[in-house]
C-alpha cells in the first residue's frame, strides 16, 4: 500500500510539480528581468478579443435559450443542441475547421474586388481578429448556453403566461420579465464566468 502510495507521488510530481516550477522559475525570471511594453498590449488584445467573443457567446446564448423556451419548433430545437458539438471538438480541429472556410472566403472577395475595382482587399476575415472571435464564440456557445438554460428553467411557465394575458409580447417578456428574474447572479454573468478557466 505505501509503495503504491509513493508511485502516485512520484508520478504527481513528475507529471506537475517539475514541469510547474520550471514554469514558475521561468516567469519570475521574466518579471525580474522587466516585462516588454509588448507585452501588455498583448494582455489587452487578448481581454479585448475574450471580452468581446464572451458577449456574443452569452447574446446568442440568450436568444437561442429564450428562442427554445417560447417556441417547439424542431429547427430551433435542433439549433440549440448544435453549440454541444462545438464543445466536444478540439480546438484545434475548430481552427482548421474555420479556417478553410473563411480563406475561401477572403479570396473570393478579393478575386471579386481585383476584376471590378483593380484592388486586393487582403484577408478581411482569416487574417484579422474576426477569426479569433469566432472561434471563441463558437467554442464557449456550448457553456453559456447551458448556463442561461439552467436560469430560464428555474423561472415558471406561468409567468410567461400572465405576461402574455398582460400583453406583454416576446421581446418585452424577455426584458420586463425573465431578465429580472434572474437577478444579479443570473445566467448570463453566469454566463460569462465560464470564459474563467
Amino acid at each position: 500500500m505505501e509503495g503504491q502510495a509513493c508511485r502516485h507521488g512520484l508520478r504527481a510530481a513528475g507529471g506537475f510539480v517539475l514541469p510547474a516550477s520550471v514554469l514558475v522559475h521561468d516567469a519570475l525570471a521574466h518579471v525580474a528581468a522587466g516585462l516588454a511594453p509588448e507585452f501588455w498590449q498583448a494582455a489587452l488584445n487578448s481581454l479585448l478579443l475574450a471580452g468581446a467573443a464572451a458577449v456574443l457567446a452569452v447574446g446568442f446564448a440568450v436568444v437561442l435559450a429564450y428562442a427554445r423556451r417560447q417556441t417547439r419548433s424542431k429547427l430551433i430545437q435542433a439549433a440549440s443542441t448544435l453549440p454541444a458539438i462545438s464543445y466536444a471538438v478540439p480546438g484545434t480541429v475548430l481552427a482548421v475547421g474555420l479556417l478553410i472556410p473563411l480563406a475561401s472566403l477572403d479570396n473570393g472577395i478579393d478575386a471579386l474586388m481585383r476584376s471590378l475595382f483593380g484592388l486586393s482587399t487582403g484577408l478581411l476575415f482569416s487574417g484579422t481578429a474576426f477569426a479569433i472571435v469566432l472561434a471563441y464564440t463558437i467554442r464557449f456557445l456550448a457553456a453559456s448556453l447551458g448556463a442561461v438554460e439552467a436560469g430560464l428553467s428555474k423561472i415558471s411557465h406561468n409567468i410567461d403566461a400572465a405576461a402574455r394575458t398582460l400583453g406583454a409580447s416576446v421581446s418585452e417578456m424577455l426584458f420586463k420579465v425573465h431578465l429580472p428574474c434572474y437577478g444579479p447572479r443570473s445566467a448570463p454573468p453566469r454566463s460569462l464566468s465560464s470564459w474563467i478557466r
